[in-house]
Protein backbone atom coordinates (compact mmCIF):
# COMPACT_ATOMS: atom_id res chain seq x y z
CA UNK A 1 0.00 0.00 0.00
CA UNK A 2 2.61 2.48 1.01
CA UNK A 3 4.40 1.78 -2.61
CA UNK A 4 1.37 2.40 -4.14
CA UNK A 5 0.91 5.83 -2.92
CA UNK A 6 4.59 6.54 -3.39
CA UNK A 7 3.96 5.62 -7.31
CA UNK A 8 0.63 7.69 -7.23
CA UNK A 9 2.05 10.49 -5.40
CA UNK A 10 5.20 10.38 -8.37
CA UNK A 11 2.73 10.54 -11.36
CA UNK A 12 0.67 13.44 -10.28
CA UNK A 13 3.84 15.47 -9.67
CA UNK A 14 4.70 14.43 -13.52
CA UNK A 15 0.41 15.11 -15.08
CA UNK A 16 1.21 18.86 -12.96
CA UNK A 17 3.74 19.33 -14.68
CA UNK A 18 2.87 18.05 -18.43
CA UNK A 19 0.06 20.48 -17.46
CA UNK A 20 1.87 23.72 -16.79
CA UNK A 21 4.62 23.25 -19.44
CA UNK A 22 1.44 22.09 -22.15
CA UNK A 23 -0.57 25.22 -20.89
CA UNK A 24 2.35 27.92 -20.55
CA UNK A 25 3.65 26.73 -24.55
CA UNK A 26 -0.20 26.75 -25.89
CA UNK A 27 -1.23 30.40 -24.25
CA UNK A 28 2.36 31.42 -25.90
CA UNK A 29 1.42 30.16 -29.29
CA UNK A 30 -2.96 30.43 -29.92
CA UNK A 31 -4.47 33.52 -30.56
CA UNK A 32 -7.67 34.80 -29.21
CA UNK A 33 -10.79 33.70 -31.35
CA UNK A 34 -12.88 36.26 -32.41
CA UNK A 35 -15.84 37.34 -30.25
CA UNK A 36 -18.64 36.49 -32.45
CA UNK A 37 -17.28 32.71 -32.74
CA UNK A 38 -16.70 32.86 -28.93
CA UNK A 39 -20.29 33.20 -27.62
CA UNK A 40 -21.86 30.68 -29.44
CA UNK A 41 -20.26 27.98 -27.71
CA UNK A 42 -22.05 28.12 -24.71
CA UNK A 43 -22.29 24.33 -23.98
CA UNK A 44 -19.29 21.43 -23.79
CA UNK A 45 -19.62 18.15 -23.03
CA UNK A 46 -16.13 16.02 -21.79
CA UNK A 47 -15.07 12.92 -20.93
CA UNK A 48 -11.75 11.55 -20.36
CA UNK A 49 -9.36 8.74 -17.88
CA UNK A 50 -8.54 9.91 -14.20
CA UNK A 51 -6.20 8.67 -11.88
CA UNK A 52 -6.72 9.21 -7.77
CA UNK A 53 -6.17 8.28 -4.09
CA UNK A 54 -9.27 7.35 -3.31
CA UNK A 55 -9.72 4.14 -1.82
CA UNK A 56 -7.95 2.92 1.35
CA UNK A 57 -5.96 0.47 -0.92
CA UNK A 58 -3.77 3.36 -2.68
CA UNK A 59 -4.67 4.60 -5.95
CA UNK A 60 -7.38 3.89 -8.45
CA UNK A 61 -8.44 4.82 -11.69
CA UNK A 62 -11.36 5.56 -13.76
CA UNK A 63 -13.50 7.90 -15.99
CA UNK A 64 -14.47 11.34 -15.80
CA UNK A 65 -17.87 13.01 -17.57
CA UNK A 66 -18.44 16.72 -17.54
CA UNK A 67 -21.17 18.43 -18.54
CA UNK A 68 -20.04 22.85 -18.96
CA UNK A 69 -22.54 25.90 -19.71
CA UNK A 70 -20.28 28.96 -20.13
CA UNK A 71 -21.67 32.07 -18.50
CA UNK A 72 -21.53 34.86 -20.81
CA UNK A 73 -20.04 37.72 -19.84
CA UNK A 74 -17.98 38.99 -22.52
CA UNK A 75 -17.33 43.00 -21.43
CA UNK A 76 -15.24 41.15 -18.42
CA UNK A 77 -11.47 40.55 -18.16
CA UNK A 78 -12.22 36.87 -17.33
CA UNK A 79 -14.86 34.51 -17.62
CA UNK A 80 -16.67 32.04 -15.52
CA UNK A 81 -18.76 28.65 -16.37
CA UNK A 82 -21.19 26.10 -14.10
CA UNK A 83 -21.23 22.37 -14.87
CA UNK A 84 -21.83 18.76 -13.36
CA UNK A 85 -19.57 16.54 -12.88
CA UNK A 86 -19.94 12.66 -13.02
CA UNK A 87 -16.42 10.51 -12.09
CA UNK A 88 -16.74 6.69 -11.47
CA UNK A 89 -13.31 5.14 -10.26
CA UNK A 90 -12.53 1.34 -9.14
CA UNK A 91 -9.18 0.44 -7.16
CA UNK A 92 -8.63 -2.64 -9.18
CA UNK A 93 -9.86 -4.86 -6.37
CA UNK A 94 -12.77 -4.27 -4.17
CA UNK A 95 -14.34 -0.85 -4.46
CA UNK A 96 -16.02 1.30 -6.48
CA UNK A 97 -16.35 5.09 -6.29
CA UNK A 98 -19.28 7.19 -7.87
CA UNK A 99 -18.83 10.84 -7.71
CA UNK A 100 -21.65 13.25 -9.04
CA UNK A 101 -20.94 16.75 -8.26
CA UNK A 102 -21.58 20.64 -9.44
CA UNK A 103 -18.70 23.17 -10.43
CA UNK A 104 -18.30 26.60 -10.54
CA UNK A 105 -15.12 27.29 -13.15
CA UNK A 106 -13.12 30.45 -13.33
CA UNK A 107 -10.95 31.30 -16.01
CA UNK A 108 -8.60 33.94 -14.46
CA UNK A 109 -6.54 34.81 -17.19
CA UNK A 110 -8.48 35.60 -20.04
CA UNK A 111 -12.29 36.10 -21.40
CA UNK A 112 -12.86 33.24 -24.16
CA UNK A 113 -13.17 30.36 -21.60
CA UNK A 114 -9.93 28.78 -22.74
CA UNK A 115 -6.32 28.27 -21.14
CA UNK A 116 -5.65 28.01 -16.89
CA UNK A 117 -8.91 28.07 -14.84
CA UNK A 118 -9.84 26.79 -11.23
CA UNK A 119 -12.26 24.87 -9.92
CA UNK A 120 -14.92 24.20 -6.85
CA UNK A 121 -16.66 20.50 -7.34
CA UNK A 122 -19.21 20.38 -4.42
CA UNK A 123 -21.77 17.20 -4.66
CA UNK A 124 -22.01 13.47 -3.14
CA UNK A 125 -19.64 10.48 -2.92
CA UNK A 126 -21.35 6.74 -3.04
CA UNK A 127 -19.02 3.65 -2.37
CA UNK A 128 -19.96 0.39 -3.74
CA UNK A 129 -18.43 -2.66 -2.44
CA UNK A 130 -18.07 -6.81 -3.29
CA UNK A 131 -19.51 -8.94 -0.74
CA UNK A 132 -16.53 -10.07 0.26
CA UNK A 133 -15.01 -6.82 1.16
CA UNK A 134 -13.59 -5.55 4.78
CA UNK A 135 -14.56 -1.77 4.18
CA UNK A 136 -17.44 -0.24 4.94
CA UNK A 137 -19.31 1.98 2.50
CA UNK A 138 -20.35 5.25 3.53
CA UNK A 139 -22.20 8.49 1.86
CA UNK A 140 -20.28 11.47 2.08
CA UNK A 141 -20.09 15.07 0.80
CA UNK A 142 -17.68 15.07 -1.58
CA UNK A 143 -15.43 18.34 -2.16
CA UNK A 144 -12.32 19.46 -3.83
CA UNK A 145 -10.69 22.22 -6.00
CA UNK A 146 -9.14 21.40 -9.43
CA UNK A 147 -6.89 23.41 -11.39
CA UNK A 148 -6.57 22.67 -15.68
CA UNK A 149 -6.09 24.01 -18.52
CA UNK A 150 -8.14 23.89 -21.57
CA UNK A 151 -6.75 23.94 -24.79
CA UNK A 152 -8.73 24.33 -27.90
CA UNK A 153 -7.54 21.54 -30.73
CA UNK A 154 -9.62 22.06 -33.86
CA UNK A 155 -12.82 23.84 -34.50
CA UNK A 156 -15.50 22.69 -31.83
CA UNK A 157 -12.59 19.98 -29.77
CA UNK A 158 -10.77 20.62 -26.94
CA UNK A 159 -8.41 18.98 -24.54
CA UNK A 160 -8.63 19.41 -20.89
CA UNK A 161 -5.64 18.16 -18.46
CA UNK A 162 -6.75 18.92 -14.90
CA UNK A 163 -5.32 17.80 -11.50
CA UNK A 164 -7.73 18.09 -8.31
CA UNK A 165 -7.44 17.58 -4.28
CA UNK A 166 -9.92 17.76 -1.37
CA UNK A 167 -11.75 15.48 0.54
CA UNK A 168 -12.44 12.34 0.17
CA UNK A 169 -9.90 12.50 -2.41
CA UNK A 170 -6.55 13.39 -1.56
CA UNK A 171 -5.15 13.74 -5.15
CA UNK A 172 -6.16 13.20 -8.19
CA UNK A 173 -5.60 14.10 -11.99
CA UNK A 174 -7.00 13.30 -15.63
CA UNK A 175 -7.32 14.36 -19.24
CA UNK A 176 -10.94 15.56 -20.29
CA UNK A 177 -11.28 15.14 -24.36
CA UNK A 178 -14.01 17.29 -25.08
CA UNK A 179 -16.69 19.01 -27.73
CA UNK A 180 -18.50 22.21 -27.55
CA UNK A 181 -21.77 22.94 -29.40
CA UNK A 182 -22.70 26.52 -31.12
CA UNK A 183 -25.74 27.77 -30.66
CA UNK A 184 -26.73 29.75 -33.34
CA UNK A 185 -28.57 33.01 -32.49
CA UNK A 186 -31.75 34.53 -33.75
CA UNK A 187 -30.48 37.19 -36.33
CA UNK A 188 -32.29 40.60 -35.80
CA UNK A 189 -35.33 41.72 -37.41
CA UNK A 190 -35.16 44.30 -40.16
CA UNK A 191 -36.71 46.42 -37.72
CA UNK A 192 -34.58 46.24 -35.06
CA UNK A 193 -31.44 47.25 -37.29
CA UNK A 194 -32.90 50.36 -38.54
CA UNK A 195 -33.60 51.32 -35.36
CA UNK A 196 -30.41 50.58 -34.31
CA UNK A 197 -28.87 52.34 -36.89
CA UNK A 198 -31.07 55.44 -36.27
CA UNK A 199 -29.83 55.29 -32.59
CA UNK A 200 -26.30 55.47 -33.72
CA UNK A 201 -26.69 58.43 -35.20
CA UNK A 202 -28.68 60.26 -33.02
CA UNK A 203 -26.16 59.64 -30.11
CA UNK A 204 -23.35 60.38 -32.60
CA UNK A 205 -25.13 63.62 -33.75
CA UNK A 206 -23.67 63.58 -37.09
CA UNK A 207 -24.56 66.83 -39.14
CA UNK A 208 -26.50 67.27 -41.93
CA UNK A 209 -27.22 63.49 -42.73
CA UNK A 210 -31.25 62.90 -42.81
CA UNK A 211 -31.37 59.07 -41.92
CA UNK A 212 -35.28 57.31 -42.44
CA UNK A 213 -36.67 53.87 -42.67
CA UNK A 214 -37.64 52.50 -46.03
CA UNK A 215 -38.86 49.68 -47.50
CA UNK A 216 -35.59 48.95 -48.87
CA UNK A 217 -34.09 49.19 -45.63
CA UNK A 218 -32.07 52.26 -44.20
CA UNK A 219 -31.55 55.41 -46.47
CA UNK A 220 -28.60 57.91 -45.34
CA UNK A 221 -29.26 61.29 -47.55
CA UNK A 222 -25.82 63.51 -47.57
CA UNK A 223 -27.04 67.32 -47.77
CA UNK A 224 -24.81 70.12 -47.99
CA UNK A 225 -21.79 67.74 -49.56
CA UNK A 226 -18.95 70.33 -50.92
CA UNK A 227 -18.63 68.72 -54.25
CA UNK A 228 -16.41 70.70 -56.38
CA UNK A 229 -18.49 71.49 -59.62
CA UNK A 230 -17.62 68.57 -62.46
CA UNK A 231 -15.49 66.40 -59.68
CA UNK A 232 -15.67 63.74 -57.57
CA UNK A 233 -13.19 65.82 -55.26
CA UNK A 234 -14.81 66.48 -51.59
CA UNK A 235 -13.72 69.12 -49.17
CA UNK A 236 -11.99 67.33 -46.09
CA UNK A 237 -14.73 67.94 -43.66
CA UNK A 238 -17.10 66.49 -45.79
CA UNK A 239 -14.72 62.93 -46.29
CA UNK A 240 -14.64 62.72 -42.26
CA UNK A 241 -18.75 63.20 -42.28
CA UNK A 242 -18.59 60.44 -44.58
CA UNK A 243 -16.30 58.15 -42.24
CA UNK A 244 -18.35 58.61 -39.84
CA UNK A 245 -21.19 57.58 -40.89
CA UNK A 246 -19.20 54.50 -41.81
CA UNK A 247 -18.55 53.95 -38.46
CA UNK A 248 -22.14 53.23 -38.18
CA UNK A 249 -22.66 51.55 -41.16
CA UNK A 250 -19.65 48.98 -39.87
CA UNK A 251 -21.86 48.00 -36.87
CA UNK A 252 -24.11 45.68 -39.08
CA UNK A 253 -22.17 42.71 -40.07
CA UNK A 254 -22.00 41.98 -43.88
CA UNK A 255 -24.14 45.16 -44.66
CA UNK A 256 -25.58 45.28 -48.24
CA UNK A 257 -25.33 49.09 -49.73
CA UNK A 258 -26.74 50.83 -52.72
CA UNK A 259 -25.59 54.25 -53.50
CA UNK A 260 -26.89 56.72 -55.76
CA UNK A 261 -25.49 59.77 -56.52
CA UNK A 262 -27.17 63.00 -58.07
CA UNK A 263 -26.24 66.08 -59.74
CA UNK A 264 -27.10 69.35 -59.91
CA UNK A 265 -28.25 70.99 -63.67
CA UNK A 266 -25.15 73.23 -64.30
CA UNK A 267 -21.96 72.39 -66.61
CA UNK A 268 -21.78 70.08 -68.98
CA UNK A 269 -25.66 68.24 -69.05
CA UNK A 270 -24.51 65.45 -71.42
CA UNK A 271 -21.85 64.50 -68.60
CA UNK A 272 -23.67 64.63 -65.14
CA UNK A 273 -25.11 61.00 -66.06
CA UNK A 274 -21.76 59.56 -65.85
CA UNK A 275 -20.15 62.63 -63.38
CA UNK A 276 -22.95 61.28 -60.86
CA UNK A 277 -22.35 57.65 -60.88
CA UNK A 278 -18.44 58.65 -60.48
CA UNK A 279 -19.13 60.28 -57.20
CA UNK A 280 -21.35 57.12 -55.64
CA UNK A 281 -18.44 55.08 -57.15
CA UNK A 282 -15.65 57.52 -54.89
CA UNK A 283 -18.05 57.19 -52.16
CA UNK A 284 -18.14 53.58 -52.45
CA UNK A 285 -14.38 53.09 -52.60
CA UNK A 286 -13.67 55.42 -49.66
CA UNK A 287 -15.72 52.63 -47.28
CA UNK A 288 -14.02 49.66 -49.01
CA UNK A 289 -10.79 51.19 -48.30
CA UNK A 290 -11.86 52.03 -44.31
CA UNK A 291 -12.86 48.66 -44.42
CA UNK A 292 -16.36 49.10 -43.77
CA UNK A 293 -18.06 47.32 -46.17
CA UNK A 294 -16.34 44.28 -48.92
CA UNK A 295 -16.96 45.73 -52.39
CA UNK A 296 -19.04 42.90 -54.02
CA UNK A 297 -21.95 44.17 -50.95
CA UNK A 298 -22.41 47.40 -52.54
CA UNK A 299 -24.24 48.71 -55.91
CA UNK A 300 -23.73 52.24 -57.53
CA UNK A 301 -25.83 54.16 -59.67
CA UNK A 302 -26.15 57.42 -60.79
CA UNK A 303 -29.17 59.83 -61.64
CA UNK A 304 -27.49 62.76 -62.48
CA UNK A 305 -29.86 65.98 -62.12
CA UNK A 306 -32.77 63.95 -62.89
CA UNK A 307 -33.96 64.34 -59.49
CA UNK A 308 -33.19 67.62 -58.09
CA UNK A 309 -34.35 68.38 -54.25
CA UNK A 310 -33.64 72.19 -54.51
CA UNK A 311 -33.95 74.85 -56.80
CA UNK A 312 -31.29 74.46 -60.00
CA UNK A 313 -31.60 78.21 -60.44
CA UNK A 314 -30.58 79.20 -57.03
CA UNK A 315 -26.30 77.93 -56.13
CA UNK A 316 -27.88 77.27 -52.63
CA UNK A 317 -30.56 74.54 -54.61
CA UNK A 318 -27.25 73.09 -56.67
CA UNK A 319 -25.26 72.66 -53.93
CA UNK A 320 -28.40 70.32 -52.31
CA UNK A 321 -28.44 69.10 -55.70
CA UNK A 322 -24.90 67.91 -55.27
CA UNK A 323 -25.83 64.55 -53.03
CA UNK A 324 -25.32 61.11 -51.79
CA UNK A 325 -27.85 58.84 -51.12
CA UNK A 326 -26.70 55.50 -48.92
CA UNK A 327 -29.24 52.88 -48.61
CA UNK A 328 -28.50 49.89 -46.24
CA UNK A 329 -30.20 47.11 -47.49
CA UNK A 330 -32.55 44.76 -45.44
CA UNK A 331 -33.68 41.49 -45.99
CA UNK A 332 -37.71 41.14 -44.70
Amino acid sequence: MKHLTIMSKRSLLLVTAIILLAGTIAHAQTEAPQTDEIWRHKFAIGIGPEINMHSPEGYAGGLSLNFVYNLPFPNLATSFALGLSFTGSNNFDAITVLEPSAFFRWYFLNSYHRGLFAQVNVGGNFILLEEDSPYEAPIALVSDFRVGYRQPIAKNLYLEPYIRGGYPVQWGGGLIFGARFPTEPKPPSRVTIAERVIRLFEEKGIKDTRVEIVDEGVRITFVNLHFQPDSTELLAEDLARITEVGNVIREIRNAKLLIHGHAARAGNLGTLQQLSLDRADYIRDHLVNERVVRAHNVTTQGFGYSQPIGDNETEEGRQQNRRIVIIILLEN
